[in-house]
């Protein structure tokens, strides 16, 4: 968690960790991690942050910025890999949506109840 008890996923280890010789899985993810808690960070101070909406999140995993090694990640040029699926939990629920494809051209789109 950081400061704020926010959780966020890299391809990355965010600490040290003694022993461990690989800990940038690509190198890029360290500049998409800043910016997906810039944007949460823009969102709740915005005001939008008291309407938080499924989709209003969603909208979060879009972002190109840096495009193509963006958050929303596209195998063109330097960038060998792309966004395959994006997944969004709510456990309280619980229950998780489940988009397969970058989440600018969705292929399918599914929910799991558990």
């Amino acid at each position: 968690m950081d400061s704020s008890g926010r959780v966020f996923h890299s391809n990355h280890f965010l600490l040290t960790h003694p022993g461990v010789v690989d800990t940038v899985y690509l190198p890029d993810s360290i500049g998409r991690i800043k910016r997906i808690r810039d944007l949460v960070d823009d969102f709740c101070t915005s005001g939008d942050g008291d309407r938080v909406t499924e989709d209003a999140i969603f909208n979060l995993f879009k972002d190109e910025q840096e495009y193509p090694t963006s958050i929303n990640r596209d195998q063109v040029g330097v960038s060998d890999s792309a966004s395959l699926f994006n997944i969004m939990m709510d456990l309280r629920g619980p229950v998780a949506r489940v988009t397969l494809g970058r989440p600018t051209v969705p292929e399918e789109q599914f929910y799991l109840s558990f």
